[in-house]
């Protein structure tokens, strides 16, 4: 919330500027944004606003009690990950940075995970306190340099072919437009019924002037059937490649986006940019878990991730006690980390007998994706000699298989 009182603050003062100066000096603008926005989050989370959430784990019937440091709307997420109704939330109040360690070593508020949300700045600082560190956030990027009929192709996903395949039988076409009306009806009717209902309390939608300003510097595009436009996107230039900056689907339908709306704006937003000649197009962030359905989706379009340089903040990941749900919520989310400035994927298998060779390729086809330096399955029961055998000669460098308890490997992650 604070970043975007402030965006805001910025963006009224390059309003308030004549057309004549705003254009020669918007890119200067936009960097003076992200680098005064990080430095200010930075003082912010000097004090963190502490919560303990106690509930009824997601995937069994025990119970599971978390502490996170973060944002309002991080604990909203974190919420619908963790626990299967809404949980007992207590405000713990306000803790300085620096006496984060030693509130964590009092037996006052024991949690069996713990997380805490910061700029990436005190990652040296979580790490030394045993945290795993996790982006907040991971960009999705998708090559577009290949003919399109080879790009689908290579993307080899059931789920995309249908997607194309609806697009099509349903007639879906597309307009771009400047229109200014077309916008209002975008951000009222599109846009902002479609971020609440689709994520709820875990997001902040993007105010009516920000997303004008997008859509002022950038291009819109118009999904529609017919004459009846069901959704809309805003493309905005970014720098070297466009950037699928926000998307709407009409009345924040649910059922339009089962009729596949959104795989139909992601396709012609594809299809403009491989027409302007770009070879990068830029389909935003993500959060760091590999079975978010939203970074699912946006996999089977055969996209690849790498670390945001829009966003920096993370979060500081520790097990306290690996009980039965937080073992679940381990197997159930495998995540992406940060180790050596790399991003790696990590998933534990809690399955009752050793991981074989046929569960090794599915997981792979499943869990990894282009742009991990690494995928390491953790499987506690012990592996089949088989399973070790695929790993090194098919996948080589691209999975790592480990069979230590989850509790040491998270002890020793900087030896890998």
């Amino acid at each position: 919330m604070f970043a975007q009182e402030f965006r805001e603050i910025l963006a009224t003062i390059y309003d308030g500027l004549p057309r004549t100066l705003r254009e020669p000096i918007s890119p200067i603008v936009e960097s003076t944004y992200f680098f005064l926005k990080r430095v200010l989050l930075v003082i912010s989370q000097i004090r963190l606003s502490g919560y303990l959430l106690k509930g009824k784990e997601k995937w069994g019937n025990g119970s599971l009690t978390a502490l996170l440091f973060a944002e309002k709307r991080s604990v909203a997420y974190f919420s619908g990950l963790l626990y299967a109704e809404t949980p007992a939330k207590e405000w713990i109040g306000k803790v300085f940075v620096w006496k984060l360690k030693s509130i964590l070593r009092l037996d006052t508020y024991k949690a069996d995970l713990i997380f805490v949300e910061m700029d990436a700045f005190f990652s040296r600082f979580l790490a030394r306190m045993g945290f795993l560190i996790l982006p907040q956030w991971v960009l999705f990027v998708l090559d577009i340099s290949k003919p399109l009929p080879e790009i689908w192709k290579s993307a080899k996903n059931k789920s995309l072919q249908n997607n194309l395949r609806k697009i099509k039988k349903d007639q879906y076409s597309f307009e771009m437009s400047g229109d200014p009306a077309k916008f209002e009806y975008f951000y009222h009717h599109m846009y902002f019924p479609y971020a609440v209902k689709r994520f709820g309390e875990a997001t902040i939608p993007s105010s009516y002037h920000y997303l004008k300003r997008a859509f002022e510097r950038g291009q819109f595009l118009l999904v529609k059937r017919d004459d009846n436009h069901l959704a809309g996107t805003i493309i905005y230039l970014h720098k070297e490649r466009p950037w699928v900056h926000s998307v709407g689907i009409k009345e924040g339908s649910i059922e339009y986006l089962r009729q596949g709306v959104l795989a139909a704006s992601y396709y012609f937003a594809i299809v403009w940019a491989k027409e302007k000649g770009y070879e990068l197009i830029d389909f935003g962030h993500c959060r760091p878990f590999l079975n978010d359905g939203v970074f699912r989706f946006k996999k089977t379009w055969g996209m690849g991730i790498e670390r945001s340089k829009r966003n920096r903040a993370i979060f500081g990941m520790k097990v306290s006690n690996l009980n039965h749900g937080v073992r679940s919520f381990l197997s159930k989310n495998p995540f992406i980390f940060i180790n050596r400035d790399r991003l790696r994927g990590y998933f534990l298998s809690d399955q009752d007998h050793p991981l074989m060779d046929q569960e090794i390729q599915s997981l792979f086809k499943t869990l990894y994706i282009s742009g991990l330096d690494c995928l390491i399955i953790n499987c506690s029961r012990g592996l089949t000699q088989q399973a070790r055998d695929i790993a090194k000669t098919r996948f080589t460098q691209r999975v790592y298989l480990e069979n230590m308890p989850p509790e040491e490997f998270f002890g020793k992650i900087d030896t890998f």
